[in-house]
């Protein structure tokens, strides 16, 4: 969506607009693939992908709050991940 702040943010480490609206674009798609059993898995590898991205963009900022959630994020999806691996 190009939120000022998030450009400003990501812009400082190098993400053009083009290449945050990919970003996006890719969430987007993982979250959608999460919804559905089949591909959940999928989904939650592509989250946890993209949110990988925005920690190492969080701790090279400095960001140690929102690091922390960001690392949570990324067990939930990796407790998806597993449930979701053993219904296959």
């Amino acid at each position: 969506m190009l939120l000022p702040q998030d450009v400003e943010f990501f812009g400082r480490y190098g993400f053009t607009n083009l290449v945050l609206m990919a970003y996006g674009a890719v969430q987007v798609i993982g979250g959608v693939l999460l919804v559905v059993p089949k591909t959940r898995f999928v989904g939650a590898v592509i989250v946890a992908i993209t949110f990988l991205v925005s920690l190492v963009v969080l701790i090279m900022d400095g960001n140690i709050l929102f690091s922390i959630f960001t690392v949570v994020a990324m067990i939930l999806l990796g407790v998806i991940m597993k449930h979701s691996h053993k219904k296959q």
